[in-house]
């Protein structure tokens, strides 16, 4: 066998241990992760981004000739046009024309177990069109010198019934059947004696065969055999090797076009697409596009390969605007390719039609599930139709790789690939199922809302957000169903989530969702209708958009006096007390806290007594009253600390505390405060509440003349920024922007500082929200400063533009602008 070039985990472990350094002491000298040198000196990850490489060879202090092969090891050029591969001897193998793309990790794993003589048996599973049969051909390439007899291929595919697995094998040994003794018993005479490597090929339909299998292995001490198959044969000795889709990147997240080669998922794609269109580049232009086909498609390499073979018709952002549906379009395979794999239909059907009916029954009913789920939603949805045995139907479906099991999860949670989905998607409307299916998962949505109750604190609050939030993805999928065809449903649901979507930062969804079912009209309930119209309004009066949480709120206040619904009328009471506050009317804002408070502690209600006195608390420091607000917000650290409330919730209070203690002049003790919100805001489970601590921690850092420790934190600040732009938090994203001017004014940035001012004034009169009286004359001192520094007629321009220019362009200019400075 020609030599591999030597990988980049071993020539990293190497010059390591040569030093010596530990994985530790490595990676606090090169200020990479401990993490990462491990996944790349075990094989985990093949080759490093070129910073790392870099910075690797830096700190082992690599030169010359040695720093050459280093980096070299490193990258993994973009593929061009496939070539064949095939071994120097006749091993009866199949003889792929195309190249094997992505599987490096793999094939050294896998050729490793197979020469260690122990590893018998080893079975390559993995779902419909994964690669399993092309990785099982090129680890037999390599390996076969190692066999003295070689290598015995058979392709099961074509083998129909388990009883003609016996007469495959011998074909394949050359043995004729001639009737003197038995078929098996000639096979076992055939292999007995020799020392070889059975690759069994596609055995997914023949494994009531698999004892067999295990009976020859046993009477052939030195034959040892790799199958492929969509499911384990569970044979004592079988070693499992589960193969995964193709690496892709993280949705959201763009490789720069030169790393793009990492990932096996982007090669294989350019690879094919070459292959059919010789013109066809990665290029900035389709780079992203490239991204999302991979994404979408789930790494599978059947699936890239067909949506590779539409590049001579279609551009990647053609295709990618076509992948909604992605199984009607990944057709016209190969023609020389198994049936089964000219389209990844076909390939999920040879999976389907292998289940028994109440498996079939299970994987419909799975079709639902928008992000996975867990045992107990599986058995709630496939039990209330007519699946009798749900765990054992799982079992079958995950040992059959058409589901995949989360091992990530704190909970056990199983999830479709997402073209596997869309073929269940298909059998459960071709089977008439969908409307009793989809009821079952809205029953099973509404039972976990209301075991999840959000508004009883204690210290479980956190562990109950975090199972809706795991559900995230199945809530939206089951309130739009229902939006369209039970609306009284989706209300039933929604109703249920109470303030879901402010702790998960989802406020413009959520407000989009309440608006969506109060427009459905008599299909609502009136109890339910009163719970949305006031969380809606709470909502629009977070967001600061105060002019839909008033007449909200008035409804909501109304229609639950009306039903003798007290908790609603304290909550729309409580959103009441916020327009006022953002009208300036004092007195009516008052006694609209006053009143909600009250009713909140006579409900015994701690969750309603929270907002209260935050909203309460917050008010007065707008007000001027910092001493009343400081006792607010201590007062609501007590309930945080009695209850013992995940970190959110000190988060919040902390930093809304050190903002009172600073307004008092006690800044030590506001220093103090904020810097304990920041840790916390670290675990918080919304990412809004650690923006605002930093938001804080930068004020607090200017108002105490620090200015070079401030304008150090840019890049946290600029981060705080696109992550309220994002979740539509206009009220506390007024705040940050005027932060955010605050540290430009102070590092000599003065005209985007005056642009920031005026987009923020604009903000607070749109909503409106106007300067509190603390505040005044600290805004007061900023725009005097800024507009000296720019002079009166610039500042003006640079203030009008402000206002005028959209804001998500404001975001972004000040994003990098604080960043850049940072450094």
């Amino acid at each position: 066998m020609r030599p591999h070039p030597p990988r980049f985990g071993d020539l990293l472990r190497h010059h390591r241990r040569a030093l010596p350094l530990s994985q530790e002491a490595l990676a606090e000298r090169a200020g990479v992760s401990t993490r990462a040198i491990s996944d790349l000196e075990r094989g985990a990850r093949q080759h490093p981004y070129r910073e790392t490489a870099t910075l690797l060879a830096d700190a082992l202090a690599l030169g010359g000739s040695a720093r050459s092969a280093f980096l070299a090891a490193a990258r993994r050029p973009l593929p061009s046009i496939g070539v064949a591969t095939h071994t120097d001897r006749d091993t009866h193998l199949p003889r792929p024309l195309a190249s094997l793309i992505g599987r490096e990790v793999e094939q050294h794993e896998i050729v490793s177990l197979l020469r260690d003589d122990r590893c018998r048996l080893l079975t390559l599973a993995g779902t419909a069109g994964v690669g399993k049969s092309r990785l099982a051909v090129a680890v037999a390439a390599e390996v076969g010198d190692a066999f003295r007899d070689g290598v015995v291929y058979v392709d099961m595919a074509p083998v129909t019934e388990p009883s003609q697995v016996v007469a495959a094998l011998a074909a394949a040994l050359g043995l004729v059947d001639q009737g003197a003794i038995p078929l098996v018993e000639a096979v076992r005479r055939r292999l007995s004696p020799r020392q070889l490597l059975m690759v069994l090929d596609n055995f997914e339909h023949l494994l009531p065969a698999a004892p067999v299998l295990s009976d020859l292995l046993q009477t052939a001490p030195d034959v040892q055999a790799l199958v492929t198959s969509r499911a384990v044969l569970r044979l004592r000795g079988e070693r499992e090797y589960p193969l995964a889709p193709l690496r892709t990147p993280d949705p959201g997240t763009m490789p720069r076009l030169e790393d793009l080669g990492d990932w096996g998922a982007i090669h294989l794609f350019v690879d094919r697409a070459c292959a059919v269109q010789s013109g066809f580049r990665l290029t900035l232009e389709n780079a992203s596009d490239v991204v999302a086909i991979c994404q979408r498609l789930d790494g599978l390499p059947l699936a890239i390969e067909l949506a590779a073979t539409r590049a001579r018709l279609l551009t990647p952002s053609s295709l990618l605007a076509r992948l909604e549906r992605r199984l009607p379009l990944l057709t016209a395979g190969l023609r020389d390719a198994p049936a089964r794999q000219r389209t990844l239909r076909a390939a999920i059907a040879w999976s389907y039609d292998l289940l028994d009916s109440q498996e079939q029954a299970l994987f419909r009913c799975l079709a639902v599930f928008a992000g996975g789920w867990t045992l107990e939603a599986a058995e709630a949805v496939g039990a209330g139709n007519g699946v009798r045995d749900v765990f054992a139907a799982l079992a079958a479906l995950v040992e059959q790789s058409l589901v995949v099991r989360d091992d990530a999860a704190p909970v056990s949670r199983y999830r479709f690939l997402e073209t596997i989905r869309e073929y269940a998607l298909d059998q459960l409307l071709a089977a008439g199922e969908e409307e009793c299916v989809r009821r079952s998962h809205l029953q099973y949505l509404l039972r976990l809302a209301r075991e999840n109750d959000l508004e009883r604190l204690d210290a479980g609050v956190g562990t109950r957000l975090a199972r809706l939030q795991a559900e995230e993805g199945n809530l939206r999928a089951g309130i739009a169903w229902a939006l369209e065809h039970d609306p009284e449903s989706a209300a039933a649901v929604l109703a249920e989530l109470d303030f879901f979507w402010f702790l998960s930062d989802r406020l413009l969804e959520g407000r989009n969702l309440h608006e969506r079912v109060l427009g459905a009209g008599a299909a609502v309930t009136r109890p339910e209708r009163a719970r949305i119209l006031q969380q809606a309004a709470w909502l629009a009066d977070y967001a600061g958009d105060f002019a839909q949480a008033e007449p909200l709120a008035d409804a909501a206040h109304a229609l639950a006096d009306q039903l003798g619904d007290r908790r609603t009328v304290a909550h729309a009471r409580l959103s009441q007390a916020g327009v006022a506050v953002s009208r300036g009317a004092v007195v009516q804002a008052t006694a609209a806290f006053d009143e909600a408070l009250t009713q909140f502690e006579a409900l015994g209600d701690p969750w309603g007594v929270v907002m209260c006195l935050t909203g309460r608390g917050v008010a007065a420091l707008g007000w001027g009253e910092a001493q009343a607000a400081a006792a607010c917000f201590e007062q609501v650290g007590a309930i945080v600390v009695a209850h013992e409330l995940p970190s959110h919730y000190h988060a919040h209070y902390l930093g809304n505390l050190a903002a009172a203690y600073g307004s008092l002049g006690r800044h030590e003790a506001a220093m103090e405060a904020c810097l304990a919100a920041m840790r916390y805001g670290n675990d918080a489970a919304r990412g809004s509440t650690l923006a605002m601590s930093r938001l804080a921690f930068a004020r607090l850092l200017l108002d105490h003349g620090e200015i070079e420790q401030a304008i150090a934190r840019g890049a946290e600040i600029a981060e705080s920024l696109q992550n309220l732009w994002e979740v539509g938090d206009r009220w506390n994203l007024v705040e940050a922007l005027e932060v955010a001017a605050s540290v430009m004014a102070a590092g000599d940035q003065a005209a985007p500082a005056a642009r920031l001012l005026g987009a923020a004034a604009a903000l607070r009169e749109a909503m409106p929200y106007p300067v509190g009286v603390g505040e005044r004359a600290r805004m007061d001192g900023l725009v005097s400063e800024i507009a000296a520094a720019l002079g009166e007629s610039p500042f003006r321009r640079a203030w009008t533009f402000g206002r005028a220019r959209p804001l998500g362009d404001l975001v972004t200019e000040a994003q990098g602008l604080l960043a850049t400075r940072a450094r």
